[in-house]
């Protein structure tokens, strides 16, 4: 799987649909006459020059439960909440003309959403699921 090592700043193993492995540039390594820049050795980037955002950000994201390429395919897919709130808008009118002659109208309106559950992938999973 690629995002555990991703997370340690290790992309030698990444690689886009055409299996062509991508270069990691260093951002201070740029060259102000040529713009040219050095790429990272081995394509890892130091654990001292990982933002302290990204180390955040990478303790509160699951990490993958499929063997897909990120850059190709989800690569996670697990309960994941959603929300619905639903209500309900309902009148009727009855109206009798004569004894024979009678009249009445409905109308009902749904809007909104219920709290569920579905997977990451948009299938509905567990016993919550979307109700239409």
């Amino acid at each position: 799987m690629y995002i555990p090592k991703v997370y340690k700043g290790d992309f030698q193993d990444l690689v886009d649909s055409q299996g062509r492995r991508y270069t990691i540039y260093d951002p201070w390594s740029t060259d102000t006459n040529t713009w040219a820049r050095q790429p990272f050795v081995g394509n890892q980037i130091p654990s001292q020059r990982l933002s302290p955002l990204a180390k955040y950000l990478f303790s509160i994201t699951p990490m993958p439960t499929l063997p897909y390429n990120p850059m190709l395919d989800s690569n996670w897919q697990g309960p994941a909440p959603g929300w619905r709130r639903d209500w309900t808008i309902s009148a009727r009118i009855d109206h009798r003309f004569t004894e024979k002659d009678q009249f009445y109208a409905r109308y009902t309106l749904r809007v909104g959403w219920e709290a569920t559950e579905c997977s990451a992938r948009g299938a509905p999973a567990g016993a919550l699921a979307w109700r239409s």
